[in-house]
């Protein structure tokens, strides 16, 4: 083993087969063989297993010791391998100084220390004790002792080595052809190597480089071939169940392994130079290996690349039915309200149909009847002037209440569905209410005026007028005295969402403030009422009113009477008139 020996760079075939091992080692790998291990050891195991190791700080890189954990170094690496080929298992106990670990050796405490053969300085105080003590040794020469460079150049060389120690034994027995001279310790050898007081030092390889470390020195030169020593040994008993176990392990180890963990803690490679080149056999089976790794790893790059280029394709397609479902589930939602609103319509249109009905049933029979019952009395002969006279009069006055009924019950029946109208002309509409109303207004001496801050109408012209007919109507009939003045008042309130206010003031008895409010409920009249009234007319009008969604409410009027205040929305004329959009009623 000559020239210069520097740590070993794997080759990339090299690092192709510890790849190779990685990958295949599992499967490859077999349970240690049972025979191995004896009963006793095996009882050992089971019973006073793990194995406790100790782990010295200061003697790196046999033991290397971070944050109070031993987290490597070669003899703590090697002594785990030895109980891991035997299926046992170690126990690391770390301690900061070696004779603390001594004393824990003699207080049966741990049963071995990992590296402490390397030290034979220590062996008088570890002289009884049985402890592990591999570490290979090699020859060693300094840098400058150029004339020695192989095994041929070592014969009647000078040699030191530690004495006492099982390296001393071994070289004694094996290299008669070298020159012993003992040194002290471990610093002491590698000095007199450098001084050129020796020629050769032999000793453990990782504690030599420790200390060449240490004092900072030129590493050392390893020749000729490593001695071989027993791997694990025993000082004064050699029947320690703990050791016996580790020989049986170090039995498995090969050279190889040996050699892998050195390199890494100590950088000196221990293999023979035959065994580092590689059989030609193997040369293209590592290549065969390579190229079946790159393409195994090129297909799971492909799959990869599928498999997301697949979920990419199944997110879209995820996304565009959630996009169809919600889109679909929308539509059916919008269907679902205006289903809703059109069964309530037509619920509200069957309400108002079925009050429209009663309505006619209930009022109309009365003014009927009377007319029927005094047209047959004034068309007798025998009655005299006065009483036909009176006759007609009562049979005039009960045509005039029926066509106030109808007045009502055709304003509460439009009040379901609105109709869109062109907007009227102020003057249009004032000439409409006062000509209107002028029969009823004549009976009681009554006046009606009707005012804006606008030359055109633009409400539900049909609806504003049916209000303005039972509004004004009421305060004429229920105004309670004679020459009653009735005014209206519109105004169109600008804003985004524009509408008119209309205001009904008159000067009569008025509606006390607790019945305000009741006023607007179906069939209700107030005790002031007059007895033509039916209870309908305002009630139709509050339904007439939020039916455009407005308000109607009752106060008092600045005049003394009642004031009646609602609302209507500004409409747009519609493109063209339809006649269903007309609806009038013919009292003439």
């Amino acid at each position: 083993m000559n020239a210069v020996h520097q740590p070993v760079v794997l080759k990339p075939l090299l690092a192709t087969l510890l790849v190779l091992a990685v990958l295949l080692g599992p499967a490859c790998s077999s349970a240690p063989p049972d025979d191995l291990l004896t009963v006793a050891q095996r009882d050992w195991l089971a019973t006073d297993g793990p194995i406790r190791v100790a782990a010295v700080s200061t003697i790196a890189p046999a033991a290397v010791v971070v944050d109070g954990v031993a987290s490597g170094g070669w003899a703590v690496a090697l002594t785990e391998l030895m109980a891991l080929k035997v299926g046992a298992t170690v126990e690391m106990v770390v301690f900061a100084d070696v004779d603390d670990a001594v004393q824990a050796l003699e207080d049966g405490d741990v049963d071995a220390i990992a590296g402490l053969g390397a030290r034979p300085d220590l062996v008088t105080f570890a002289e009884p004790i049985e402890t592990l003590a591999y570490s290979p040794i090699a020859f060693a020469v300094g840098p400058e002792a150029t004339d020695i460079v192989s095994a041929a150049d070592l014969e009647g060389r000078t040699v030191t080595t530690i004495p006492g120690s099982v390296i001393e034994e071994q070289l004694l027995a094996d290299h008669p052809e070298l020159r012993y001279v003992p040194s002290s310790s471990i610093p002491d050898a590698v000095d007199a190597v450098h001084d050129g007081t020796v020629d050769l030092w032999a000793g453990p390889l990782a504690l030599t480089t420790h200390v060449l470390r240490q004092q900072q020195r030129d590493t050392f030169r390893v020749v000729g071939e490593p001695i071989s020593i027993a791997e694990v040994t025993t000082w004064g008993r050699s029947n320690s169940l703990p050791l016996e176990i580790l020989a049986a392990g170090r039995t498995l180890l090969s050279r190889t392994e040996m050699s892998v963990i050195h390199v890494q803690w100590t950088g000196f490679d221990l293999t023979d130079p035959d065994q580092r080149e590689l059989p030609p056999w193997l040369v293209p089976l590592l290549w065969a290996g390579l190229a079946l790794l790159l393409a195994f790893a090129g297909g799971v790059a492909l799959l990869r690349h599928q498999v997301r280029a697949r979920t990419a394709q199944l997110a879209a397609l995820n996304d565009e039915l959630e996009g169809t479902v919600a889109h679909r589930t929308q539509a059916l939602r919008d269907q679902s309200v205006e289903l809703s609103e059109a069964n309530a319509n037509l619920l509200r249109s069957n309400d108002a149909l079925a009050r429209f009905a009663r309505r006619v049933a209930h009022d109309i029979r009365g003014p009927l009847a009377a007319i029927k019952g005094f047209a047959q009395m004034a068309a007798r002969e025998d009655i005299s002037p006065s009483v036909r006279r009176t006759s007609l009069q009562t049979i005039q006055s009960s045509a005039t209440t029926l066509a106030d009924l109808v007045a009502e019950m055709l304003a509460d029946a439009r009040a379901v569905v609105p109709n869109a109208e062109a907007p009227i002309p102020l003057d249009e509409l004032r000439t409409w209410l006062i000509d209107f109303t002028a029969l009823q207004a004549g009976r009681v001496g009554g006046t009606v005026t009707l005012d804006s801050d606008h030359d055109l109408v633009d409400a539900p012209v049909a609806t504003l007028k049916q209000l303005l007919v039972n509004l004004v109507g009421n305060a004429l009939k229920h105004g309670g005295r004679h020459g009653i003045r009735v005014a209206v008042a519109m105004k169109r309130t600008e804003s985004t969402s524009p509408w008119w206010t209309v205001t009904v003031d008159d000067d009569g008895q008025g509606i006390p403030e607790d019945q305000r409010e009741l006023v607007f409920v179906s069939g209700y009249r107030t005790p002031t009422a007059s007895e033509m009234g039916s209870g309908l007319g305002l009630a139709a009008c509050r339904e007439a009113v939020r039916g455009h969604g407005g308000t109607i409410v009752a106060a008092r009027s600045p005049a003394g009477g009642t004031r009646i205040r609602f609302t209507l929305p500004v409409t747009e004329a519609p493109d063209e008139a339809r006649p269903e959009d007309v609806a009038e009623l013919d009292l003439g």
